[in-house]
C-alpha cells in the first residue's frame, strides 16, 4: 500500500495487524488498541521493538510468517 494519511481508518477496519516491528506503525496500532503480530524482525532496533511490545502485552512476536499465521 502506498503512503496514506488515512491509516487510522484502515486500522479501525482490521481485526489484527501483521507486520514487521517498526516503531511508528507499531505505536499507532498500540494507540488504537489494535492486536499486533510482529513477524520477521531483523537484529537491532526491530528485535528491541518486538521485545518491548511483547513484554508489555501489546503484541505477539513470531519468529516467521508460518508461526504468525498459526497464532
Amino acid at each position: 500500500m502506498p503512503f496514506t494519511r488515512d491509516i487510522n481508518l484502515y486500522m479501525k477496519s482490521a481485526n489484527v495487524l501483521l507486520k514487521k516491528p517498526g516503531g511508528l506503525s507499531s505505536r499507532e496500532a498500540a494507540g488504537a488498541n489494535m492486536p499486533i503480530i510482529h513477524v520477521n524482525a531483523i537484529p537491532g532496533g526491530e528485535t528491541k521493538n518486538a521485545a518491548f511490545f511483547e513484554n508489555n502485552g501489546r503484541s505477539y512476536n513470531s519468529k516467521n510468517t508460518i508461526e504468525a499465521v498459526r497464532y
